[in-house]
């Protein structure tokens, strides 16, 4: 993974290079640790019953990821806090 300066990922930007795979075994595993088992993330019927295309990734578990684009910049050492704003569901494909 590259690294980026803080000012190469302001709002809007991408970075091609900064994937992650969310598998079934993350999501099961977020499960029984979150204790979270809304059918949302847990049962593609109903999922898609509620108008989405598959399951829903769980917000929280898309979170854990910033600490790893965080690490990827210059400003990991003077990272204190961070602001997040899901504004639309991650779904597995």
């Amino acid at each position: 993974m590259n690294s980026y300066s803080m000012g190469e990922l302001e709002e809007g930007k991408t970075k091609s290079d900064f994937n992650i795979v969310v598998t079934e075994q993350m999501m099961d595993t977020f499960r029984q640790l979150s204790g979270d088992n809304n059918p949302l993330h847990t049962d593609q019927k109903y999922a898609r019953s509620k108008g989405m295309k598959e399951k829903t990734v769980y917000g929280m578990l898309v979170a854990s990821f910033y600490s790893k684009l965080a690490d990827s910049t210059e400003q990991r050492k003077k990272r204190t806090s961070v602001y997040l704003s899901l504004l639309q569901p991650f779904q597995i494909t």
